[in-house]
């Protein structure tokens, strides 16, 4: 009698520790797809402000643009030539400046998300 007690009692804590087993399993495998799906977030938010850079930089050139072409229908022809030229100096000057802002940004917060993750 006293036997079959103790038996079932160490049946029912094996059982329980099995349980918990399962359980902190599928608490884990849970947690790692969390981390997954925030890294996916978190790189998907980084390619949107990217794209958002990139098209910013590109309306903003092509404001600029716009507006010496207008400068240049109503200037006389000798000046034209002068504002050809120098306009596409100043935008290749912004064009690179502001990309390498923009290429700074990015980095900096890749790499603050990246330490964000690692922590």
């Amino acid at each position: 009698m006293l036997a079959q007690k103790q038996a079932a009692k160490r049946g029912e804590a094996k059982a329980c520790r099995k349980q918990k087993r399962k359980k902190a399993l599928v608490l884990q495998s849970d947690m790692k797809e969390m981390r997954m799906q925030n890294i996916e977030n978190v790189l998907q938010n980084v390619m949107k402000e990217q794209q958002k850079s990139k098209t910013a930089l590109k309306n903003n050139n092509s404001s600029k643009t716009k507006g010496r072409k207008r400068k240049k229908a109503s200037d006389s022809e000798d000046s034209d030539s002068e504002t050809i030229s120098s306009s596409s100096e100043d935008e290749s000057e912004d064009s690179s400046d502001s990309e390498k802002k923009s290429k700074k940004k990015t980095d900096k917060k890749q790499q603050s998300q990246k330490k964000r993750i690692k922590e």
